[in-house]
């Protein structure tokens, strides 16, 4: 990386480890310019199965309070998202519809048919209308379906919270989020992000029960202002359950957010004045 001062440094957990503190999380707040990086790499599981199942917006309230229940039980790797469509799978605009995705990463077929019966609990599985059970994916199948909800030559607009709210507290606040889509493209994540892991000493230091992002996508630049703007509105609406947001597809400039733990900020703040006293690099909105 290159810092204020313009010399080229390496980082590690024992040289200038607080660029790689900081570097871990500190996202636009960065000091330093990474010129290169190192990662480290995990096994590909041998056994990786896709489940999907779509429901009606009328099924909302159901689905998400039979989600937020199933926190607790959710493997370590089984990847449970939530998402909301505004378009009928052919890019046509559409009444939004939910579809409830899991992928399981296993050692075996048996372990991952168990995760993935997770989602056959859900009170209204019988309703759904298009289901696709224990496909076999590959991981590059897998980023194809994940970009397909972002494609190219589109405009953009993002924000997102961690939550640790009840049901009762959030569920009733999701129906005009989830029914109120802006365009065909435009989409909603629910992440369940518990069960929570401790995460490592690093500047990335927020995270919540749930993950919920929404996205905004359109064509014409006409319509930027009431599409930059949904996201924002819709967000506020709910920040007061908040723990804070996720440095990734946040909206900084509209709705600036907690990203880091009070410890975690001052002591961004404290390397910042130590590593670029001059501020050559930009901090965050205040």
């Amino acid at each position: 990386m290159v810092n204020a001062q313009g010399e080229l440094l390496h980082a590690d957990e024992s040289v200038n480890c607080d660029y790689l503190w900081a570097a871990r999380g500190a996202g636009a707040g960065f000091f330093g310019v990474v010129t290169r990086f190192e990662l480290k790499t995990f096994a590909l599981p041998p056994v990786i199965r896709f489940s999907s199942y779509a429901y009606e917006l009328e099924h909302l309230e159901t689905v998400l309070r039979w989600a937020m229940e199933l926190t607790p039980r959710i493997p370590e790797n089984l990847e449970f998202i939530i998402g909301c469509y505004g378009h009928d799978g052919t890019g046509k605009r559409a009444t939004p519809r939910l579809f409830v995705n899991a992928t399981a990463f296993a050692d075996s077929e048996q372990q991952a048919r168990e995760m993935l019966q997770l989602l056959e609990t859900c009170p209204c599985i019988t309703r759904a209308d298009r289901r696709r059970e224990v496909a076999a994916v590959s991981m590059e199948e897998r980023l194809e379906m994940t970009s397909r909800a972002d494609p190219d030559g589109k405009r953009y607009a993002a924000d997102n919270i961690y939550t640790n709210a009840s049901a009762d507290e959030l569920v009733p606040l999701m129906r005009e989020l989830f029914a109120s889509l802006p365009s065909a493209h435009s989409h909603i994540f629910w992440w369940n992000w518990g069960p929570l892991r401790p995460l490592p000493d690093m500047a990335l230091s927020i995270q919540g029960d749930i993950y919920l992002a929404c996205y905004s996508v359109w064509d014409q630049q006409a319509d930027d202002a009431p599409m930059e703007r949904w996201v924002v509105d819709q967000m506020k609406r709910l920040e007061h359950l908040a723990v804070g947001s996720k440095l990734n597809d946040e909206n900084m400039a509209r709705r600036p957010a907690r990203y880091f733990s009070d410890a975690a900020a001052a002591r961004l703040e404290r390397l910042r004045t130590l590593h670029d006293p001059e501020h050559r690099f930009a901090s965050f909105p205040k």
